[in-house]
């Protein structure tokens, strides 16, 4: 998911289906034998390699899921959909299913199913903090801003390693006009990872606008140090030093900004 917010990497595996198929990685090891280098090329293309499973045990859903998430990795979407939705047809309780087929859904604009197989996977596991994550960009994007905030809020709270979802909480308080309160998770943020430049490019423009000068330029220093192509820092901070009166320290910037900005990389990511 990709709306306004970060990811969060998935933290949770579905166990019960990894006996099965390493089951069936040992009988194809077993009765292959790997004796021809034709046979081996099954297992150097992730498709063929599900595929490959599904023949031998076609009630597999873990093998549909793979499937899935490889199709979805080449871009074909409408094909990986229809493989998520096979293996949570096989396992109404795989969790990491849904949520895969939930983003799914979400890429393709079905925002009103992709809700629903999110909240389907939060009644089978209410603890899978990514899910909650993805939950609230999706909620963002229909701006159901509470809603969000309390997923975004429990995410945080279920994962505590983790800096997205302060990040998303930071930015759907500035998207509510709510700066203070943007400040503050910004910061959580950046306890949890200090190199996030994105984190720290964000709460440099909060506190360039309310007037703290000095700390948004240590801020937007502490990006460009983390990410030097920085667009976005690097104009911050030419802002930032020419309100506190460093017209100079801002000139040195101007070049450096505008070869960045010329980039094509910079065309691609925006920031």
């Amino acid at each position: 998911a990709v709306f306004l917010g970060a990811p969060m990497r998935s933290q949770g595996q579905h166990g019960s289906h990894w006996i099965p198929v390493i089951g069936l990685f040992i009988f194809l090891f077993a009765g292959l034998g790997f004796s021809t280098w034709k046979q081996s090329q099954v297992w150097h293309d992730s498709r063929r390699l599900w595929l490959r499973v599904l023949a031998i045990n076609p009630a597999s859903s873990y093998a549909y899921h793979n499937l899935a998430v490889e199709m979805q990795r080449q871009g074909n979407i409408e094909g990986a959909v229809r493989y998520y939705r096979k293996a949570v047809e096989l396992d109404p309780q795989f969790v990491l299913a849904r949520h895969n087929l939930a983003n799914a859904l979400a890429e393709q604009g079905k925002t009103d199913e992709a809700v629903q197989e999110y909240n389907w996977a939060l009644q089978i596991d209410p603890n899978e903090a990514s899910v909650h994550n993805d939950l609230g960009n999706l909620l963002v994007k229909k701006a159901e801003w509470k809603s969000a905030a309390r997923h975004f809020y429990r995410a945080g709270e279920l994962n505590p390693s983790a800096s997205a979802p302060w990040i998303n909480l930071g930015n759907l308080m500035v998207r509510l006009n709510h700066p203070d309160r943007a400040i503050v998770y910004f910061r959580q943020a950046l306890t949890i990872d200090p190199d996030n430049a994105q984190a720290h490019s964000d709460l440099g423009r909060l506190l360039a606008a309310q007037g703290k000068l000095d700390e948004a330029i240590h801020q937007f220093r502490a990006a460009i140090r983390v990410k030097p192509r920085s667009a976005d820092a690097r104009q911050g901070l030419i802002h930032a030093l020419t309100e506190r009166g460093n017209k100079e320290q801002a000139i040195r910037q101007y070049p450096i900004a505008g070869k960045i900005l010329q980039s094509p990389r910079t065309a691609v990511n925006g920031r």
